[in-house]
C-alpha cells in the first residue's frame, strides 16, 4: 500500500510501509508519456462489454460462480486487475507500482464518484457526507473483500448487489481513468515546451517563464490529499494525472529544466546543460540511447570522413578529365554531378544515408 509520494527538488519518493523507492524528479510524468495506454482503455472497455453481456442479477450471478467462474462479475474484474498490472510490471515499474499499491483507493473513489453523481448542485456537503457515513461502511468492506480476492485470496463476502455494484463502478473508474491518461500526455507535452523544456523559448529563463501559468489541470488539486509519515510531508491521490500535474508544478517553480532525446525523441532530465540524450534502454539493442547514440555518432563521423576522402580524389579526377575535354556540355556534367556530390556529404555527415549508399550514388559520371 502507497503512504504518499513526494518530491524534493531533482528527487521524488514513493514511501511504502517498509520501502521507500527514489527516482529522479519527472519518472511520474516521463512514464505516463511512456506509456501506449490505448492498450488499457481497450481492456476497460471490454471488461465492462462481458459484464453487460452477464446477467448480474445476486442470483445469477451466485449460479455463475459455481458453473463458470471465469464468468463470474467479482472474476471478470478481478481478470482487469491482473491484466493492468501484469501489463505495466512489463513496462513500467513506477506505473505498475502506483497502480498495484492503490487498489482501495481506486474503489473507495468509484464509490464517492457515483454518489457525487446522484446530488444536484443544490445540495449541501452535508447531505453528502451523511449519505455517505450511512453508506460507506458497508461499501468499503465489500471493496476490501474484492481487493483480497484481486490479490489472491479468496472472497470473503456474498455476492450480492452492493458487491455487484462495486465490481461495475471499478471497472467503470479504470476506463476513466485511462482515458484521462490518455489525454494528459498531449496536455503535459504542451506544457512542458512552454515552461520547462530547455530548447524552446531560450531567450527567457526558465524561472522567468510562466509565472502565472494556470491550466485546466489545477481542478487536479482537490484529488490529493496530504499525507505524512516520519517527518515527512507527501502526496497521495488515485488521480494519476493530479499527481503527474504537481510533480510538473514543482518541476517549473524550482526551474528544473527538461529536454527531448537527440535519439529517440523522448523528453529526460539532462544531466548537464551539454547533455543530448538520455539512458533509456532500448530492449531489441540492450543499450541506452546514449550508447547507441554515441557509437552511431562516431559511425557517422568515420563514414563523413571517409566519403569526403573519397569524393577529394573523384572531384580531382573529374575535374582534370573536364579540362581535357573536346565535348561539349563537359563543364556542365562536372558541375552537376560536383553539386550533387555535396550535397550527398551532408547526407552522409547528418547520418541520414551510408556510406556504401553515397559511393554508389556519387560515382564519377562520364563526361
Amino acid at each position: 500500500m502507497l503512504n504518499y509520494i513526494s518530491f524534493e527538488h531533482k528527487t521524488e519518493k514513493l514511501v511504502m510501509p517498509h520501502e521507500i523507492k527514489e527516482y529522479p524528479i519527472g519518472s511520474l510524468i516521463f512514464s505516463i508519456l511512456d506509456t501506449d495506454f490505448k492498450p488499457y482503455i481497450t481492456l476497460a472497455e471490454n471488461t465492462l462489454k462481458r459484464l453487460n453481456e452477464i446477467d448480474s442479477t445476486e442470483e445469477t450471478a451466485k449460479k455463475k460462480r459455481l458453473e463458470t467462474p471465469e464468468n463470474a462479475p467479482e472474476q471478470v474484474a478481478a481478470s482487469l486487475f491482473f491484466d493492468i498490472n501484469s501489463r505495466l510490471k512489463k513496462e513500467n515499474e513506477l506505473l505498475y507500482r502506483l497502480f498495484s499499491s492503490q487498489s482501495m483507493k481506486f474503489l473507495n473513489e468509484s464509490y464517492y464518484s457515483d454518489l457525487r453523481m446522484v446530488f444536484s448542485d443544490g445540495d449541501t456537503l452535508t447531505g453528502i457526507k451523511r449519505e455517505i457515513s450511512g453508506k460507506r461502511a458497508n461499501y468499503e468492506s465489500k471493496a476490501r473483500a474484492l481487493v483480497m480476492y484481486f490479490e489472491g485470496d479468496r472472497l470473503y463476502t456474498d455476492v450480492d448487489a452492493e458487491l455487484l455494484e462495486v465490481v461495475n463502478s471499478y471497472v467503470l473508474l479504470m476506463r476513466k481513468v485511462f482515458y484521462e491518461l490518455n489525454q494528459f500526455q498531449s496536455d503535459i507535452v504542451n506544457l512542458i515546451e512552454e515552461a520547462i523544456d530547455v530548447d524552446e523559448n531560450t531567450e527567457t529563463p526558465l524561472k522567468e517563464r510562466c509565472a502565472n501559468l494556470h491550466t485546466g489541470y489545477t481542478r487536479c488539486f482537490s484529488n490529493i490529499s496530504l499525507a505524512s509519515g516520519g517527518g515527512a510531508i507527501g502526496h497521495i491521490s488515485w488521480d494519476m494525472c493530479a499527481l503527474a500535474y504537481l510533480e510538473f508544478e514543482h518541476m517549473r517553480i524550482n526551474a528544473v529544466g527538461v529536454r527531448k532525446c537527440g535519439y529517440c525523441g523522448r523528453y529526460f532530465l539532462p544531466y548537464s546543460t551539454h547533455s543530448k540524450y538520455c539512458e533509456r534502454i532500448d530492449p531489441e539493442k540492450k543499450k541506452s540511447c546514449k550508447d547507441f547514440a554515441g557509437a552511431l555518432a562516431y559511425d557517422t563521423k568515420v563514414a563523413d570522413n571517409m566519403a569526403k576522402s573519397q569524393f577529394k580524389k573523384w572531384r580531382n579526377s573529374m575535374h582534370m578529365r573536364c579540362e581535357r575535354s573536346l565535348k561539349s556540355g563537359a563543364e556542365k556534367k562536372y558541375t552537376d554531378w560536383r553539386k550533387r556530390g555535396n550535397k550527398l556529404l551532408k547526407q552522409v555527415e547528418s547520418g541520414e544515408i551510408s556510406l556504401d549508399e553515397f559511393m554508389e550514388r556519387a560515382k564519377p559520371v562520364d563526361l
